[in-house]
């Protein structure tokens, strides 16, 4: 990204507090803009891979990384159609405090994140035994949400629906993100109305999906939450995918090539998002109604 792009970023953000910004998300603002500046170049990369870089500490997660890395791209560029469209890196932390301040969000609790072309790895995905579990599915989890971005950029990415990026994400890394809810949990919740309320439409600046949901949240814990949403979003991804594979696959091609999602849904799949939706609720059933799917490993 070049130092006007950034440049142009800051602006924006600045206006936007002009306008009237809440002040909660005044630091996530300040988190992303920081994370623009920061150049992965700062840490030395492995001679085997130099697309992956290490914090001081850290070599040896770094060639963890590096010995999945093969497959995770692989797994992604299958899935999504084509070869990434541009050069990516992947920083591996040693502390919490370090991957907190440079990884996006300003937040130690997510386990990887993304922004443009690079993805950032916690430290708790190798000093944790269920983070190193979960080291390859978090790995191509955000590799998909770099696939996008090497094709649209950062501002046409995100003006793809969350339900959409999130769910592909969790499909492709077979249930990374949301390992902490099962998919028969997740059909259980949907059946009794504790549900994501997809759109076609996007809204900047709103961490997590568009708006608050799951509406009436049975949990306090964000981990499950969010784990919650994702792995709804992955059931109805899922679904669209095996009930059209043909257009789903259109939808993801038209998608990469910088087409608007409701036009490119509506044209791919034959029917609204909306429509979609009520077709993948009433599959479900009531609740109780047990279920089985391919889509993510079911957690």
């Amino acid at each position: 990204m070049t130092r006007a792009l950034k440049t142009a970023v800051l602006a924006v953000g600045a206006f936007l507090l002009v306008a009237g910004i809440t002040a909660s998300a005044m630091p996530q603002l300040l988190y992303t803009a920081a994370a623009w500046w920061y150049d992965p170049g700062t840490f030395p990369s492995l001679d085997e891979d130099p697309r992956i870089h290490y914090e001081p500490g850290a070599e040896a997660y770094a060639r963890a990384v590096a010995a999945i890395m093969p497959q995770a791209v692989k797994r992604v560029e299958t899935a999504q159609g084509r070869p990434f469209a541009a050069p990516i890196t992947v920083t591996v932390f040693a502390t919490q405090a370090t991957y907190r301040q440079w990884n996006g969000l300003g937040s130690y609790k997510p386990k990887g994140t993304s922004l443009d072309t690079r993805v950032s790895l916690s430290p708790g995905l190798w000093t944790e035994a269920s983070g190193r579990n979960a080291l390859e599915p978090i790995l191509t989890h955000e590799l998909s949400h770099v696939h996008f971005q090497t094709y649209l950029g950062p501002l046409k990415y995100a003006r793809i629906p969350r339900w959409f990026l999130e769910g592909v994400a969790v499909v492709v890394s077979n249930g990374g993100g949301a390992e902490k809810v099962s998919s028969d949990a997740a059909r259980r919740a949907i059946a009794s109305r504790y549900a994501i309320t997809v759109s076609d439409t996007a809204t900047w600046l709103h961490h997590g999906f568009d708006t608050p949901q799951p509406s009436g949240s049975a949990t306090s814990r964000d981990d499950v939450f969010y784990n919650m949403m994702y792995r709804q979003a992955a059931l109805f991804v899922a679904f669209l995918q095996d009930h059209n594979p043909k257009g789903f696959a259109e939808l993801m091609s038209q998608l990469l090539d910088g087409r608007p999602f409701a036009s490119a849904f509506d044209q791919s799949l034959g029917y609204t998002v909306a429509d979609a939706w009520n077709k993948f609720t009433a599959s479900i059933g009531p609740p109780g109604d047990g279920h089985s799917s391919r889509e993510e490993g079911g957690g």
